[in-house]
């Protein structure tokens, strides 16, 4: 009878040296944890959601308090269905057009567009629509900003992003000048 039980995991407490499979395929669960905090018990659950995720999930009695899914394209608030922000490694440059130098750079968080302008002055007369930079992310709505003129201050530069992921002028009539524009612009892309 003993050696039915050797190599067995004891139930109050073992220590595995390989891996523990779970054949359980038509079911979601592989572990489940409970703990009682101030005389309400937690679960917190594993598995293999039917929408092909790993999932975990935390309870409170049968109340789902969060998920995470961990699905083929990213990391999901598996209580919402919204993606997890994933931030940019890095900061990107556009390539700017013949009417402005400077740094524009812009990086992303999830879905969110930071474009930040510093020392851009105007080589050529603006004006309405004119394309200042490009190859950016595609933008969702035309949202517009306006950069500060750092050396003549109440002389502002309006611009915009368009859908197709281009930095505009919005209206501004500015003309070549050597006066430094400083800005940010913040929109959500789809992309």
């Amino acid at each position: 009878m003993k050696a039915n039980y050797e190599g067995k995991v004891d139930k109050t407490g073992d220590t595995l040296t390989g891996g523990l499979l779970f054949e359980n395929k038509d079911g979601y669960d592989a572990i489940r944890k409970t703990r009682t905090i101030d005389d309400e018990d937690y679960s917190l659950s594993v598995g293999v959601g039917a929408n092909k995720s790993a999932r975990l999930e935390l309870y409170q009695r049968s109340q789902t308090l969060g998920q995470l899914d961990v699905r083929s394209d990213g990391l999901y608030n598996g209580k919402t269905g919204k993606k997890l922000a994933e931030q940019s490694t890095d900061w990107s440059t556009p390539t700017l057009s013949n009417y402005i130098r400077g740094n524009v750079r812009y990086t992303r968080v999830g879905n969110a567009v930071f474009v930040m302008f510093s020392d851009v002055i105007v080589k050529s007369n603006l004006s309405h629509n004119v394309v200042l930079a490009s190859g950016l992310p595609q933008s969702t709505n035309y949202i517009i900003t306006v950069l500060n003129n750092f050396d003549v201050p109440g002389t502002p530069m309006r611009i915009g992003i368009n859908a197709s992921g281009q930095i505009v002028d919005h209206y501004s009539s500015n003309t070549a000048n050597n006066n430094s524009y400083y800005g940010t612009l913040i929109y959500i892309t789809n992309q």
